[in-house]
């Protein structure tokens, strides 16, 4: 407590004995006069606890707003970033489809393995779908801890930064290996679907050596790994991996 507020404290805390004392002791007055010193007593009071009020309300606001700006920072983190750990299977199902690929090179068509690559296929794309989802999630919250005053610690800020800008970059790559290998998708399933057997074999038409691109994935995967932990390592506490700015 500021020195202005033990002074006004203790004038109010004078005033009001005053006014007590007044009530006590001087029923033999006029009543008139009671009541008026009453009536001034309560506007002291409310006169005091607007002032208090005015002096309380900066640090409300700034409790209200750290404690909502760490509310998006503990759902954000709960949503997406627990989520990027290594029993992720986003890096799984990219290297799965890019294998199946591979394998059904210079073979026959059949059912089982266009079942094989189909699956392949819109697994990895449900797994980019995730990984969009969790970007869209992060930027969102981020604004909003943003609006609230709350940051990225000194400490955490680069390995926040580089494990989002990992995060999607990874994605892209993924993305530019399934936008490659659709129309691979589509034609095995057309030609199976002609039960051409064995009288024909599945080529490689692929501008582009889907194996490089994979290469690509897993070195940003692995500097996400790599961002988050070090981003969550120590204290995982979010007043600690975010900070209220200027505090």
């Amino acid at each position: 407590m500021s020195r202005v507020e033990r002074i006004i404290r203790v004038i109010f805390v004078l005033f009001m004995a005053f006014i007590l004392g007044i009530i006590i002791y001087g029923h033999g007055g006029q009543s008139s006069d009671v009541s008026n010193w009453v009536i001034a007593g309560a506007n002291v009071v409310m006169a005091f606890a607007a002032v208090m009020a005015f002096k309380a309300a900066p640090k409300f606001l700034n409790e209200f707003f750290a404690r909502e700006g760490y509310r998006h920072a503990t759902e954000m983190i709960n949503e997406t970033i627990i989520h990027l750990g290594v029993n992720n299977t986003f890096l799984l199902d990219c290297s799965h489809l890019v294998q199946v690929y591979r394998d059904l090179l210079d073979r026959p068509y059949t059912k089982i393995n266009n079942t094989r690559f189909t699956d392949a296929f819109r697994k990895l794309n449900e797994e980019i779908e995730k990984n969009r989802e969790y970007l869209k999630k992060i930027k969102e919250a981020s604004f909003k801890m943003e609006t609230y005053g709350i940051y990225a610690s000194e400490s955490k800020k680069k390995y926040w930064i580089d494990m989002t800008t990992n995060l999607s970059d990874m994605t892209d790559g993924a993305v530019l290996i399934t936008n490659k290998l659709e129309n691979e998708v589509n034609r095995y399933t057309e030609k199976t679907s002609m039960g051409l057997g064995n009288s024909h074999m599945f080529r490689n038409h692929l501008p582009i050596d889907v194996q490089k691109a994979l290469e690509n994935v897993i070195e940003e995967w692995n500097k996400m790994i790599e961002n988050r932990s070090q981003f969550l390592s120590c204290d995982k506490h979010v007043k600690t991996l975010f900070v209220v700015k200027g505090a």
